[in-house]
């Protein structure tokens, strides 16, 4: 049965491509040699993080989306209408029916230890629907995210094509670029990213019509961004709506000079703003949250805290089931409040009480060591060269981590080349070009500088920054149009 629903589905997607996916300025042809090439760097995905690296078993936060969203699922065989009211968001997680299936997750209710959004939610919802017609298949569910990553890398085309030059070339750059094929075809938010990114831009070039379905477009994936990687919808939302104002007054340079004002101001702001909106304590909370992640440890959630442990102390913890986690030897570690920032340390005993297992995790070979922000906002400043040096340039091929570093510096070496050339062979730029530059540079600045500081981990690095990647991409391809004379 897996195999079927797999062929159809590749049928019709297949179809629906070649049927509605063709574009004034790509024949059939290319758009299915995209369509397979998606589909190929997919595989690639699910090869080596199903097999060299998992060694049979899927390896990282795939692993962890589906066996999650397998459990969700299982809620619609026996109570349809409580699935449905949880994948809407309008469910009692804490009733009877539910509590029982919701405790057996390891990431459903992580997001709810005090940040801004569940991002985990989304996918885990998208995962659980797929499961219904999956059959427990990988690769029908990695066929789905193909495909939504496929159509936002199509919307994006469409929304940039008319401001460059080399049409085809920036339809197969978008297509070949490794960062964004191989990780946004995978089975994780990535894929989704893609596809909020293209709905937003897509929706914001045409929504000068206002039609009602432009204004859904955007809705829908000003939700879809903040709720799948609300820290970069957070960032691109805002700013990528600065595209309406220019389209309201003209494109007139002037109003970017008072956007970047306004922008610098609010980033000032955030720096000094309330602890439930201030900059530098989210971003040193999530700096820390991804150093214990980095260096590896045993992490599980109380009644009103979040907990981490070394992981040389993972021996002193027992899996009670594939959920719950017990305490068999007194361990010493750090907790936070549920809706707090700070970490404290402290000893936990010897106890019969089982808690809710998010995540045992070896160190990561890609961890490397960065200055802790430590609600510092002048540390926060101090850290910003090498936030984009690290995000930008490394990791070089002697950092830690595995041979996936070098494809990773690769791409990073020609991705600032290509940018590089671009700039020097810029054309002159209408208003409209600059409008769009400036809107797609503020956007990679401030995502680079999220990674950076938070990020010390190589391994997810260079996943995290392929929106960074997409923008620059854009970029060049804008600086290389050739409509000297275009004023608007």
């Amino acid at each position: 049965m897996q195999f079927i629903v797999l062929i159809f589905l590749l049928i019709l997607f297949t179809y629906s491509i070649q049927k509605f996916g063709v574009h004034k300025s790509l024949s059939t042809k290319d758009v299915l040699i995209g369509w397979g090439v998606k589909v190929g760097f997919s595989l690639l995905y699910l090869y080596i993080f199903l097999y060299y690296y998992g060694h049979g078993f899927l390896y990282g936060d795939s692993n962890r989306f589906l066996t999650d969203s397998e459990v969700i699922a299982s809620i619609a065989y026996e109570y349809p209408i409580e699935y449905i009211k949880l994948l809407f968001g309008f469910a009692d997680e804490n009733s009877d029916i539910l509590w029982p299936y919701i405790q057996k997750t390891q990431i459903w209710m992580y997001g709810d230890n005090g940040d801004f959004i569940n991002d985990n939610r989304l996918i885990l919802r998208l995962n659980s629907v797929i499961h219904l017609m999956s059959f427990g298949s990988i690769y029908i569910h990695l066929l789905v995210h193909v495909c939504l990553s496929f159509i936002g890398g199509k919307l994006i085309y469409q929304s940039f094509v008319d401001v460059v030059l080399n049409k085809k070339w920036f339809w197969y750059a978008l297509i070949f670029l490794p960062s964004i094929s191989f990780w946004g075809g995978a089975i994780l938010k990535e894929s989704i990213l893609i596809f909020g990114l293209g709905l937003l831009f897509f929706s914001l070039k045409n929504l000068t019509e206002y039609k009602i379905k432009w204004i859904i477009g955007l809705v829908i994936s000003c939700g879809i961004l903040l709720f799948n990687k609300p820290y970069t919808g957070l960032i691109v939302v805002p700013i990528s709506l600065l595209w309406l104002i220019g389209h309201k007054f003209n494109w007139n340079i002037k109003y970017v000079w008072t956007s970047s004002a306004v922008i610098i101001i609010v980033f000032i702001g955030l720096l000094f703003a309330p602890s439930k909106i201030n900059l530098t304590q989210k971003v040193s909370y999530k700096q820390k949250d991804l150093m214990n992640m980095g260096k590896g440890g045993v992490f599980f959630i109380t009644d009103s805290s979040f907990c981490a442990f070394p992981y040389n102390q993972h021996q002193n913890f027992k899996m009670v089931d594939d959920s719950l986690i017990q305490v068999i030897n007194p361990s010493q570690g750090e907790y936070k409040l549920f809706g707090k920032y700070e970490f404290y340390p402290f000893k936990i005993n010897v106890s019969d009480k089982l808690y809710a297992h998010y995540l045992t995790q070896i160190p990561s070979s890609s961890y490397y060591e960065t200055i802790p922000i430590g609600n510092s906002t002048v540390q926060l400043i101090k850290n910003i060269p090498s936030a984009i040096w690290n995000v930008w340039v490394r990791p070089y091929p002697w950092d830690n981590g595995n041979g996936l570093k070098i494809f990773a510096f690769i791409q990073n070496v020609l991705l600032i080349g290509w940018l590089v050339f671009s700039f020097i062979k810029r054309k002159r730029l209408s208003l409209k070009d600059k409008w769009l530059l400036f809107i797609l540079m503020v956007s990679a600045l401030f995502v680079t500088l999220l990674i950076g500081w938070t990020t010390p981990i190589f391994g997810a690095a260079v996943r995290y920054k392929v929106p960074v990647d997409l923008f620059v991409l854009i970029i060049s391809f804008i600086l290389l149009k050739s409509k000297s004379h275009e004023k608007v």
